[in-house]
């Protein structure tokens, strides 16, 4: 009896040691697989964002057509007719603008098609009494360019007239030497 109880002790831990390699077995084919699953899933969506993305970008080239027409119409836009259209602003409210200084701002950024988009700053002056250049400086903050009044200031003058410097920053892809 003695032998037999060590045969079916040994056979018992034999069968143990069989049946905990089996579960280890079924347990890293089972994570194999769910690896492989989810790294399919992953790359499916990285191809499927890639061509929504793709898709909304040529939707958005598509409708922002024309504005981008007007854009570049507006930013081509030479030094000269930009410092026209500084002068005639101040023409609307009765007020003398003058613009004493121009020049770039940097090198500007390169756009797609080689145009090359360059800040260019104007000092801008002009005397006269207060609400005429605040009227005057509202008007220059809506000029028809892409542009931006970046410095202002009011001071008034011995005489009672008021003195309105501003610095305005307007992009344009013309060609500038100043």
């Amino acid at each position: 009896m003695d032998r037999k109880l060590t045969f079916i002790a040994i056979l018992l831990a034999v069968c143990m040691i069989a049946g905990w390699a089996i579960v280890w077995y079924l347990a890293a084919t089972i994570l194999s697989g769910a690896g492989a699953r989810a790294e399919s899933l992953k790359n499916t969506a990285q191809q499927s964002n890639r061509a929504a993305f793709s898709e909304r970008l040529r939707a958005l080239g598509t409708e922002t057509k024309s504005e981008r027409e007007q854009l570049e119409l507006f930013a081509k836009a030479d030094v000269i007719s930009i410092v026209r259209a500084i002068e005639d602003t101040g023409k609307t409210v009765g007020v003398a603008v003058e613009v004493s200084d121009a020049k770039p701002e940097g090198e500007g950024s390169e756009l797609p098609g080689g145009a090359r988009l360059v800040p260019v700053s104007f000092v801008v002056q002009a005397r006269g009494g207060f609400q005429s250049l605040v009227h005057a400086a509202e008007l220059l903050g809506s000029l028809a360019l892409p542009s931006a009044i970046s410095q202002l200031e009011y001071e008034k003058e011995k005489d009672g007239t008021w003195l309105m410097t501003a610095r305005i920053r307007v992009l344009t892809t013309a060609p500038v030497s100043l």
